[in-house]
């Protein structure tokens, strides 16, 4: 009886793990938790140049382009990752800043940058060049 008990216990107390240990790591990858204007343009620079599929997951969903940035093709097409990010300027909800690397070597690209929640702030605009997401 007493083995009965502990092996229930070894059960209740895996499954609470798994449980924890799925949800603790999606959270984290879903793009919804608040994220300061500097710390996204750091997350989409590393998702455009590591993982392509989660760009758009830094776009704010009332951009027009939305459902066409949840192809990574269309980030990859456009900017040729690798890329870096040189000079950059903040002011107010827009950055501005020097690309490195890619299609747009040296151009000069500009973000405006929106709300989506309480301090979650999402790309809503990049203009570089002849590209524009919006």
């Amino acid at each position: 009886m007493y083995m009965k008990k502990i092996k229930t216990a070894f059960v209740v107390f895996g499954l609470v793990f798994a449980f924890f240990a799925f949800y603790s790591c999606s959270q984290d990858d879903d793009g919804d938790e608040s994220m300061s204007i500097s710390d996204r343009i750091t997350r989409f620079v590393s998702d455009l140049n590591d993982n392509p599929t989660r760009v758009y997951r830094n776009c704010h969903p009332d951009a027009s382009l939305y459902n066409q940035a949840k192809a990574a093709v269309y980030w990859t097409n456009n900017f040729n990752p690798p890329i870096g990010l040189n000079s950059l300027s903040y002011s107010n909800t827009t950055v501005t800043a020097v690309v490195s690397g890619g299609n747009y070597a040296t151009q000069t690209i500009t973000f405006a940058m929106q709300e989506d929640g309480s301090n979650n702030w999402k790309i809503r605009t990049i203009t570089v060049a002849s590209f524009l997401f919006n």
